[in-house]
């Protein structure tokens, strides 16, 4: 697959597409199935925990099984095995398999993908070329003249900036403490990079799902997401992912045990707040002797 006869071009498909309603039409065709091998393997070189082990998967390689395919597909399991055979016989794939997983290697993934990237670099190398070659010299005076200029205004601002902080250190410490303590955890993505959580999300989402141990299921949501390479999310749809997994624990009762710990605390807090104001009726209740014989009129 390193010829071809004919250059047609090439298109950009972000990795979004996998979170849309058309990707959801099962059972997929056959191009859409090789689409799909070519959106879940991996860009970069990356390693993850499978298994309990420390596995790295390369680019244009991504862990799977003919199970975890018929699923996404909607093929039944000989369909998927006949596929990705003629996919080697092809030499468009290479697989390795054992008894727990499914190597996918997309054949000459790094010749298709960096060769566009190597065409526009040699454009763009070309053509600054010649535009150095068409200015004149007073053009590029003006130019490094406006670089200085560029350069002392981000001085400046720079000096600005300490002065500030200086003069106002509290703002700065203050700034640092709460981005020290604003993230809570991170989630694993479908292109290698991670999706922050801050203690902020975690409040808003325990507003909305009273009955659900939100650090619990994130949590729980991570370790699955590190354990399914293959099913992780984009950037774009991680959130819907998020409140898709908090709403079905909630409809299903909440986290175990939590809703029942959260109401035993609002009975602590009912039954303190009442002895409080018991307390407090008692008080006024109870009458100073020297004020009830100094207002008295009575006759002797």
């Amino acid at each position: 697959m390193t010829t071809r006869k004919k250059d047609k071009g090439f298109i950009a498909l972000y990795r979004d597409v996998l979170d849309h309603w058309l990707w959801d039409d099962k059972p997929f065709s056959r191009g859409q199935a090789w689409i799909d091998l070519l959106l879940t393997v991996n860009h970069t070189d990356k390693k993850i925990m499978f298994n309990g082990e420390l596995t790295t998967i390369k680019r244009g390689q991504t862990i799977t099984s003919i199970r975890q395919l018929c699923d996404r597909w909607g093929w039944s399991n000989n369909k998927v095995t006949r596929f990705l055979k003629m996919l080697e016989s092809e030499q468009m794939l290479t697989r390795k398999s054992d008894t727990k997983k499914t190597v996918v290697t997309i054949d000459n993934y790094s010749f298709w993908q960096d060769q566009e990237n190597e065409k526009r670099q040699q454009s763009d190398t070309k053509a600054f070329q010649k535009h150095n070659r068409s200015i004149s010299g007073a053009t590029q005076k003006h130019f490094r003249s406006t670089q200085t200029t560029m350069i002392n205004n981000e001085n400046n601002d720079k000096q600005c900036k300490t002065m500030k902080n200086k003069l106002c250190p509290e703002l700065e410490a203050s700034s640092t403490q709460n981005t020290n303590h604003a993230l809570f955890i991170e989630l694993s993505l479908n292109d290698g990079s991670l999706f922050e959580v801050s203690d902020s999300d975690v409040q808003e989402w325990s507003k909305i799902y009273p009955a659900v141990d939100i650090k619990q299921e994130l949590r729980k949501m991570k370790g699955w997401l590190d354990a399914n390479p293959t099913r992780r999310k984009t950037r774009r749809g991680v959130r819907r992912f998020v409140n898709n997994w908090l709403s079905r624990t909630q409809d299903q009762g909440g986290t175990p045990g939590y809703a029942n710990k959260d109401k035993s605390e609002v009975y602590k807090q009912e039954q303190a707040s009442r002895y409080a104001d018991d307390e407090d009726s008692l008080s006024r209740l109870i009458i100073d002797p020297s004020k009830l014989v100094g207002g008295s009129k009575c006759k002797q």
